[in-house]
């Protein structure tokens, strides 16, 4: 499959992403018998399942989100405002709705989330993330963090993996709320 064909992505992406998160689901269940501690990390359509991830499967207690988006309903119509395609039908709509990350995330416990996302991304746009980080703006931000990256396009720089070995080191041994 060609990713790089606009008309490929346009027909294939979301169906791409829910199966990855009912993949991700399986494996955090046989994960989760040995391991109260599961993050998960993605990047690109990768970070649009890790962050579907964390918000649908409560043994996710940590997820990274690198150049994704946890705003889906707002990533597409970004997208298709910059591709010049229609806007989404109401049918489009309600069914990405059911699934966007924005509505069902949860910071209980010790869920934690980090977005690392290039400014210059020509791929995944970071505004769709600093809309997310709006709506979500009376969350503790021990728990949830954007980390924009000046010059980076869409891809992973040493920082954003120095970044996120941090954040997992500290909230999969501690989690969110714990002092130390």
């Amino acid at each position: 499959m060609n990713y790089f064909d606009t008309s490929v992505l346009q027909q294939y992406f979301w169906d791409i992403v829910l199966q990855g998160i009912k993949e991700a689901r399986n494996i955090v269940s046989e994960l989760s018998s040995t391991d109260d501690n599961i993050g998960i990390i993605g990047h690109s359509s990768g970070g649009f399942i890790a962050a579907g991830a964390f918000s649908k499967v409560s043994e996710v207690v940590s997820a990274i989100v690198i150049n994704g988006s946890c705003a889906w309903v707002k990533f597409e119509e970004l997208y298709r405002e910059k591709d010049g395609r229609q806007p989404m039908s109401s049918k489009e709509r309600i069914s990405l709705q059911e699934h966007d990350p924005i509505s069902r995330m949860n910071f209980e416990g010790k869920k934690s989330l980090l977005l690392l996302h290039g400014k210059e991304d020509c791929t995944i746009p970071i505004d769709s993330q600093r809309y997310f980080m709006n709506v979500m703006s009376d969350k503790s931000t021990e728990c949830l963090q954007l980390v924009e990256y000046s010059g980076v396009n869409h891809h992973i720089t040493i920082g954003m993996l120095q970044k996120s070995k941090e954040w997992l080191d500290k909230h999969l041994g501690q989690g969110c709320h714990s002092k130390g």
